[in-house]
This record gives C-alpha cells, structure tokens and sequence, in this order.
C-alpha cells in the first residue's frame, strides 16, 4: 500500500509503475487504474494534505509532485500531440524498454524514434490564472485544511529569478501568484474541469487527468 509520502511527493513512480506492470499483462486497462488509483486516495479527508499552488510558493514544491490549484481558465491553446507511449535504446547493450510519457512534458533520452510501438497521443492545453480578486474580497478563503498557508511571497535570495518582464496577462492589474499550463487528457474529463475551479494536478510536472506547468 502506497503511503501519502508515495503518492504525493512522487506520483509519477506509481504511474511508471502500473505501466511497467501492465506491459507483461494482455487487458491491462492500466490508464484507468491510474485514475481509479488518484480519485480513491484524493477523498476529502486525504484532499487537505495535498499542497496548494495558491497557498504554497512555488519554490517550496518538489518537481513533479501532486498539487491543487485553484484557479481561472484565462486561455485555451490548439490541441497538442505528443509520445504517450515509446521506447528506448540502451546505447551499449541495444536493449529496448518501453516508456510512459503520459503525464509529462520531456521523453527519456535515447527514444527509438522508427519503433513500431510509438503511440501518439493528444491533450489540451489551457493556460489558467488566481481566481480574479479573490485575495481581496475574501483573503481568508479556506483550502483544504481550514487556515490559509500561504508561507511568503519571496523566494529565498539565492532562487530568485526575475519575471517582470512576462506578461502574465492577468485579468485585473497587480494579480499575484503564479500563472500555469494545465493539460488535459481525455475529453472527457474537460466537462469535470471547467464545472470547478478546484484541479488536483501534476506540478511540472492526478485525480483528474492533466499536469500542470508552471509559468513563474
């Protein structure tokens, strides 16, 4: 049984794992296991220990953990195409493995791009902001876990980056807080997304289907 630590911190080790199981199994379903996984452990008294990018800087996340962010659609881009499943070269022993690339923006080095069991898959890409002047008409607004934890709003001297010259294209004038590339799956889950403003996501990096890239 996957502890919180697992599922949270790295999401993507179950993901990888359940693929890798199912590439000996001939009716593996193993997408929809995935999903079935997330949606068992994100119940409501287990939702709170997810962080929050609204709470949380980002700065404080680790790479490709599980996160929530609560949040705008601003803008929604051309459907993109990418490796959902491919495999991989070993340069000195040429042995093949097969590789997930769901969930993910890069592939592994060494991509066998003549391989006969590259699958092409799609997903849609919307590009999401805060909730418009939610800090100031309701700066005590609860997520998850009954207190707003929101920590600092600078990172540490040492990781700054400069971002003023982005246009984050924020709805309001002096909007903070970070801006994201929310990617969806399957169409199906586009009915689920735009109901709520609630996502439970991949951070650059899954109850619902889509990773989310951060912009700043």
């Amino acid at each position: 049984m996957s502890s919180a630590h697992d599922w949270i911190n790295n999401p993507l080790d179950i993901v990888d794992g359940m693929f890798a199981a199912a590439q000996t199994e001939l009716a593996s379903g193993w997408e929809l296991k995935v999903v079935e996984f997330f949606k068992d452990k994100l119940k409501e008294d287990t939702l709170a220990a997810v962080p929050s990018l609204n709470d949380i800087p980002l700065h404080y996340l680790k790479p490709n953990s599980l996160v929530k962010f609560r949040c705008l659609i601003q803008d929604m881009f051309d459907p993109e195409f990418y490796m959902g499943t491919y495999e991989t070269v070993d340069p000195s022993t040429k042995a093949k493995v097969s590789r997930c690339g769901r969930y993910k923006d890069v592939t592994e080095c060494g991509v066998d791009l003549n391989s006969r069991n590259t699958v092409t898959a799609e997903r849609q890409t919307f590009y999401c902001v805060p909730i418009p002047g939610e800090n100031t008409w309701n700066p005590t607004e609860q997520h998850g876990n009954g207190e707003c934890k929101r920590q600092e709003t600078e990172a540490p001297s040492n990781q700054k980056t400069s971002a003023s010259h982005l246009d984050l294209n924020f709805p309001l004038p002096g909007e903070k807080g970070p801006s994201c590339l929310v990617k969806v799956r399957y169409r199906s889950s586009l009915s689920a997304l735009f109901a709520t403003v609630s996502a439970v996501q991949f951070s650059r990096g899954c109850s619902e289907l889509m990773h989310v890239t951060c912009c700043c």
